[in-house]
């Protein structure tokens, strides 16, 4: 005799969880703020190629790209090299010469590096890794998005510190061996923080413009820093203005310079750095008080460029900052 089945009661059906609902998800979990690794979200938003090898590749090259081929001359690595010049032409100077000028052709080095290799370096070089990011584009390929101006601005003022903190190290040190006063030392390591000021601001210029990714506007840039170290000079032994050889032959010198640089330092530091003593730095005084103003104001557009910025714009894995 069959007996027929009962139903089952609400008590005894199962009832089924939605399939989107969280297994056991307490309903107030803290938010997480574990470090999130961009890469592999880019690799999640990359397409899969039918062997599942794509993802990986194309993330490890996007890793490789960012960190490694834009950031190769990072600033660690900046510093350390700074150092090795400093210490370098040091050791150069004393072996070709006596002590009391070793100090003024060092002096002379370090600002032929802060004037001119520097800027040569940062505006020759793509943008560093640390500032840029990629992202996936709407054809499967890598683009990567530029750092801001404010932060373009911000990686060269930080170099210009770090190199300027490593020049104190040496040029008051110096003090000693060159027999400066303090106040012509004051004097000199301002000239060259002024002066290398200055030359910071033309290299924020060439890369926070909006179309530095071109090479017109670093060139343009690189140009303006050579010119403010050797422009002057060059122009006056070109057009032989401010060399009086009539008057320096009566004091059996081959020539005098008659002419006060204003544009150029190399003058100002060639008196700054003398060893006869005592001196008077005043004469130099006004010269490096404008050089300040010149910076301060390039300084200050400098900010407001940076400031109002241009929006970060995607462009090629070639494209420099």
């Amino acid at each position: 005799m069959m007996t027929e089945p009962t139903p089952p009661t609400n008590n005894d059906s199962p009832v089924d969880a939605p399939p989107d609902a969280p297994p056991d998800a307490p309903p107030d979990a803290p938010p997480d703020f574990s470090p999130v690794d961009e890469t592999s979200d880019i690799a999640g938003a990359l397409p899969t190629t039918s062997s599942g090898s794509g993802v990986s590749s194309v993330a490890g090259s996007v890793k490789r790209s960012t960190r490694t081929s834009i950031d190769p001359f990072g600033l660690r690595t900046l510093i350390i090299s700074w150092c090795l010049w400093l210490l370098v032409s040091w050791s150069i100077t004393l072996a070709i010469g006596a002590t009391v000028h070793a100090v003024r052709w060092v002096v002379f080095s370090a600002v032929f590096g802060l004037m001119a290799v520097w800027p040569a370096l940062r505006l020759s070089q793509q943008l560093p890794g640390r500032h840029a990011h990629a992202i996936p584009n709407a054809v499967g390929g890598v683009d990567y998005v530029v750092a801001s101006p404010r932060v373009r601005v911000l990686a060269t003022m930080m170099d210009w510190v770090c190199l300027l903190l490593v020049f104190q190290v040496v040029v008051w040190p110096l003090m000693l061996v060159g027999r400066w006063s303090i106040e012509q030392t004051l004097w000199l390591d301002l000239a060259v923080v002024f002066w290398s000021l200055l030359t910071a601001v033309l290299v924020g210029l060439g890369r926070v413009l909006p179309f530095t990714r071109g090479a017109g506007v670093r060139v343009g840039a690189m140009l303006l820093c050579v010119l403010l170290l050797l422009g002057e000079p060059a122009w006056m032994a070109i057009s032989g203005v401010g060399f009086d050889t009539a008057g320096a032959e009566a004091v059996g010198e081959g020539w005098r310079v008659q002419w006060q640089m204003r544009i150029s330092p190399l003058q100002a530091l060639w008196e700054l750095t003398t060893t006869i003593q005592p001196y008077d730095p005043s004469a130099w005084r006004p010269t490096i008080l404008s050089t300040a103003v010149a910076a301060g104001l390039g300084l200050l557009v400098l900010v407001g460029m940076a400031l109002r910025g241009d929006p970060e714009h995607p462009t090629g894995p070639g494209s420099a900052g």
